[in-house]
């Protein structure tokens, strides 16, 4: 088991400060408000910067435009192309949204890592509030970042208690053989006995464990409330291999602690060892729980 916190050595950018086309109901750029605001031109100082302090990683996110894509991809690109020429030894993963095979093939040679939403069900793309694009749209963009993508991409689904076709969403993200899957866990709607939406998030996370051979990571994305009974669950039963800020209660239970993103491949891993407790440490690490419901657009 593979806890992940960050610290210092993996950094979490929005190239789009907190302003988003999209607005996810869920969301409301609100989870933007806790990365580090730049603008494409600044970006490259600021990895500079940061790696001369020690970070190795950056996941370089923002808002998305009306039809899912990463807002100013076209400006980031060049400049995180313009880093890796100049230092080798850093991982860049990416929430690119819904972009096209030209922005993907661009990318295969400049990011290690896309962290895909893959809002497939017909529950998550309604949440989303798409314009002009279809949900077969999320299964095309992956096929194609898994054929012509960067090395490592991670679907990202989310478990919404009543969702009827997260099976199948998860069915068709396995057919790809990406070499992880995380779950991301948004509150159930009211009237839902919380022991009930546990139970239901660890059948689901059961299930594509199976799928996927264990490569499963629980991710930041998951409300307080449920955070500490939710991480005692999974940890005990051994259905996910990573888990994203886990609870203190189920630290015993973590071998192995790292200062990035849970998505990090493995053969990455050595760059972000803490050097020291990281429990002790007074910077927090990046929460990405929620505390909102999901009633406004059921």
């Amino acid at each position: 088991m593979k806890g992940f916190i960050i610290r210092n050595k993996y950094r979490v950018v929005s190239v789009s400060g907190t302003y988003c086309e999209l607005n996810c109901f869920y969301c409301g750029a609100r989870y933007l408000k806790g990365m580090e605001p730049l603008t494409p031109e600044q970006l490259y100082k600021y990895i500079v910067n940061a790696y001369n302090e020690g970070a190795r990683g950056f996941l370089i996110s923002g808002g998305s435009d009306e039809q899912g894509k990463l807002l100013h991809i076209d400006r980031v690109l060049p400049v995180l192309k313009e880093v890796r020429r100049v230092y080798s030894d850093i991982v860049f993963s990416i929430h690119a949204g819904l972009v096209d095979r030209r922005i993907i093939e661009e990318m295969s040679s400049i990011v290690d890592v896309v962290d895909y939403e893959f809002a497939y069900t017909r529950k998550t793309f309604h949440y989303k509030g798409l314009r002009r694009v279809t949900r077969d749209k999320y299964v095309e963009v992956l096929e194609n970042l898994i054929s012509r993508g960067p090395p490592y991409i991670v679907p990202h689904l989310m478990i919404v208690p009543g969702d009827e076709d997260l099976d199948d969403a998860v069915k068709i993200a396995a057919s790809y053989k990406p070499y992880l899957l995380t779950y991301l866990v948004l509150i159930p709607p009211r009237g839902v006995r919380l022991n009930a939406a546990i139970d239901y998030v660890v059948e689901k996370i059961k299930h594509g464990s199976a799928l996927f051979n264990g490569k499963i990571a629980l991710g930041c994305m998951r409300p307080a409330y449920i955070k500490q009974e939710l991480d005692k669950r999974v940890v005990e039963l051994g259905i996910v291999e990573r888990i994203a800020n886990p609870h203190p209660t189920v630290l015993s239970m973590v071998k192995e602690i790292y200062d990035a993103c849970c998505s990090i491949p493995e053969k990455y891993l050595y760059m972000f060892s803490f050097e020291e407790n990281p429990w002790e440490l007074k910077t927090p690490g990046l929460a990405c729980t929620s505390s909102y419901s999901l009633e406004a657009k059921n």
